[in-house]
């Protein structure tokens, strides 16, 4: 974004593709060990390897989302047709893919298509000509750590769909340091939002910013972002005609 008063650009909240590659090796690292020390390692290290086979399949996702969030959302009820309704809203060219990433027990009414009863690989081929791909899990893998997987090894662009801030997962994956900004960057530019209206039901989408919302200094000139809205105030010295006195 460009500043209407100065003219300069405003600085990125895009991580490099570097970067994305360095995160991404840390938190793969760090998942690793953690669901290997999990009862069920053996299969959830399984699920993990048919995660990456499905995204490496679909080349890439332009998404990836979080169900069992998007489906909790507003009124706290799950309801498939609030991810199916997600979808729709945020994919807006016929070449858009998503990838949505739950648990089986919650997915019920995902074999049902039209009002129809239908096998799950019937639906799984029905939405997937939508550009709407599921990875549904058994084991006790964390939700979180598959969408974060997913996110971060299917594109340095990808974007995920989730309300949840990942917070409770900043010391268990040792997210700290220039890790840590690392991740809270990459977070801030690449999570989206559901926004809900008074009586629970999904309104809208919240995007985030692709430039950094925090004040800063490039060439002389601070750049400082005005609380609940979308204007800058742009803050530099004054150039005055020298004076000459004899």
């Amino acid at each position: 974004r460009m500043c209407s008063s100065c003219q300069l650009q405003l600085p990125s909240s895009l991580l490099s593709k570097d970067q994305v590659i360095k995160l991404r090796l840390h938190i793969t690292g760090m998942i690793g060990r953690k669901v290997a020390s999990l009862p069920s390692s053996e299969h959830d290290m399984l699920e993990i390897r048919k995660l990456n086979e499905l995204i490496s399949s679909k080349k890439s996702f332009h998404y990836v989302m979080d169900g069992a969030n998007v489906g909790y959302s507003g009124d706290q009820l799950f309801s498939f047709d609030k991810i199916l309704k997600v979808c729709k809203m945020v994919m807006k060219t016929t070449d858009s893919k998503m990838l949505v990433i739950g648990t089986q027990h919650l997915f019920q009414s995902f074999n049902v298509v039209d009002g129809h009863s239908a096998t799950e690989s019937e639906a799984m081929e029905h939405y997937a000509k939508q550009g709407i791909n599921f990875f549904l899990k058994f084991y006790r893998i964390p939700d979180d750590y598959c969408l974060m997987l997913a996110a971060l090894t299917s594109s340095f662009r990808t974007m995920f769909i989730t309300n949840d801030r990942l917070q409770n997962h900043i010391n268990p994956l040792g997210l700290d340091g220039e890790i840590g900004a690392l991740f809270q960057q990459w977070q801030l530019s690449r999570q989206i939002r559901i926004h809900t209206d008074k009586s629970g039901g999904i309104d809208g989408l919240i995007f985030p910013k692709m430039y950094k919302t925090k004040v800063h200094l490039k060439d002389g000139h601070f750049h400082i972002p005005i609380k609940g809205s979308f204007q800058w105030l742009c803050v530099r010295e004054e150039k005055r005609t020298p004076s000459y006195f004899i």
